[in-house]
């Protein structure tokens, strides 16, 4: 007889294991087609809870108790957005910086027609392009160095026409 009590039970308790495993899975992807991060999440610890009331709390030393995952820095949440979105997000950021003004501490050429321009800042520029009419600038001379497309950066020299240079330190 008790043979087959416990084989009624074994067989009464055998199809939770995948009819849970079957709710799980299904409320997962019912909590990931919420678009919203703030719902997603609610409906995630909701879950959770109902599954660990429904499991009976079973095997909780189990696994080991993580730490709460860090929320995400602002670098991080803005990471993929233009400035135009950043600052619609929070408009009491500064806005970016388009172009400075330095003065030239010294210059070196490096190559034919290519030149590393040190700035009174310590800012070390280094020119990307040969520009055969490019009159370099001299020690203490004021030039402009302004933001280009796709992150170039460009460097005026008095009424010249602006160059391409990159920084180098």
């Amino acid at each position: 007889m008790r043979i087959a009590s416990v084989s009624l039970a074994v067989l009464l308790l055998a199809p939770t294991q995948p009819a849970l495993a079957n709710q799980a899975k299904d409320g997962i992807e019912r909590c990931a087609a919420i678009a919203e991060p703030g719902g997603r999440l609610a409906s995630f610890d909701e879950l959770a809870r109902v599954m660990q009331a429904r499991h009976g709390g079973r095997d909780r030393d189990a696994m080991p108790a993580t730490a709460p995952a860090a929320p995400p820095s602002d670098r991080q949440a803005q990471f993929g957005l233009d400035q135009r979105q950043i600052r619609a997000q929070d408009p009491t950021l500064e806005q970016p910086v388009e172009q400075i003004t330095a003065q030239v501490s010294s210059i070196q050429m490096f190559g034919p027609g290519y030149w590393t321009i040190a700035m009174a800042g310590g800012a070390v520029w280094r020119t990307t392009e040969l520009v055969p009419s490019f009159r370099q600038p001299r020690a203490g001379q004021a030039v402009v160095v302004r933001k280009g497309v796709l992150g170039d950066y460009m460097l005026v020299v008095g009424n010249q026409a602006a160059m391409r240079i990159n920084r180098i330190r």
